[in-house]
C-alpha cells in the first residue's frame, strides 16, 4: 500500500531549489495522499485493530510514517548541514512536520467527520503547517 500510494514518499526534494517552495510541494503532497480513501481506510484498519495486534501497527508505521520520516528527515538534515535551516534531530522535525499537516483537514477525514474538502481549505491546512514549522526551525 505505501508503494502504491506513497507518492510523498518519492518527491524529490533537491537542496539547491528554494527550501520553502519544495516544503509546501512536500506538504500538499502529503494532504493529497494521506486524504484518499485507501489510506484512510488503511490508517482506520491499523488504529483499531493494533491494540489486539501491536506487530500490524509496528509494520504500519515501519512501511509508511516511518519511511516518510526518513526520506524527509534526510533531506531537513542536508539543509541543516548547509545552514538553511535550525539544527535539530532531522527525523525529530521530520515528525514534527507530518504532524503539523495532518492537523485540520486530514484529522477530520480521520475521524469520519468529512470526506470532502474544497481546496481553499486544504491551502489554508499547507499554509497554517508551512507558518508554524518554518518558525520553529528557521527554515530560510
Amino acid at each position: 500500500m505505501a508503494e502504491r500510494f506513497g507518492d510523498a514518499l518519492r518527491l524529490p526534494l533537491p537542496i539547491n531549489d528554494t527550501p520553502s517552495i519544495t516544503l509546501r510541494q512536500l506538504a500538499q503532497s502529503i494532504m493529497k495522499t494521506l486524504l484518499t480513501p485507501q489510506i484512510l481506510a488503511l490508517h482506520q484498519m491499523v488504529l483499531g485493530e493494533s491494540c489486539r495486534y501491536p506487530e500490524l501497527g509496528r509494520l504500519f508505521l515501519e512501511h509508511g510514517p516511518g519511511r516518510g520520516h526518513a526520506h524527509v528527515g534526510r533531506w531537513f538534515g542536508e539543509l541543516m548541514d548547509h545552514g538553511l535551516m535550525r539544527r535539530a534531530d532531522p527525523v525529530i522535525a521530520a515528525k514534527h512536520f507530518l504532524a503539523l499537516c495532518e492537523v485540520g483537514c486530514i484529522q477530520q477525514a480521520r475521524l469520519g467527520l468529512r470526506k470532502r474538502f474544497t481546496p481553499a481549505e486544504r491551502d489554508a491546512d499547507v499554509d497554517r503547517a508551512l507558518t508554524v514549522f518554518q518558525g520553529g526551525y528557521a527554515l530560510k
